[in-house]
């Protein structure tokens, strides 16, 4: 094999299937669809911190202000939330205002110590947990 000539495809056949298949390129993504990514991305991790760390935080309040003082807030914040919907804000605004609150929480240093710690307690959670709970036939 090493004495046969090596020949490549001709520059016509080249060029009529570099053309066919030009058409199945894929194109290159506006700029937008990263923003989109981006922001789907930081609601989807607002979202999850805000599930995960607003229990914590209402039951570490309970144990450090008063629980009236607490439940009051919880009452006032929700009443807040349902007469700001009903006045005519989009559920967007809401979201878009509670995520920039969060992101900037999330970005000082004491709000990633409460995320730290919150993570840490669920881990913590995670653990008492099973080692407390029986094992089942079955469970791997």
């Amino acid at each position: 094999m090493a004495e046969v000539p090596r020949r490549g495809p001709s520059a016509a056949f080249s060029a009529r299937l570099l053309e066919a298949t030009r058409v199945h390129w894929p194109q290159a993504r506006p700029q937008t669809s990263l923003h989109a990514e981006l922001a789907v991305t930081a609601g989807v991790v607002a979202g999850a911190a805000a599930l995960t760390l607003t229990p914590v935080l209402v039951v570490a309040a309970l144990f450090v202000f008063d629980t009236g003082a607490v439940v009051e807030g919880v009452a006032r914040g929700f009443v807040w939330l349902v007469g700001w919907l009903t006045a005519g804000a989009s559920l967007w605004e809401v979201l878009g205002r509670a995520g920039r609150i969060a992101a900037t929480a999330m970005a000082s240093p004491a709000g990633t110590m409460v995320l730290l710690g919150g993570i840490l307690t669920a881990w913590l959670a995670l653990a008492g947990l099973s080692r407390v709970m029986p094992m089942e036939r079955g469970d791997l």
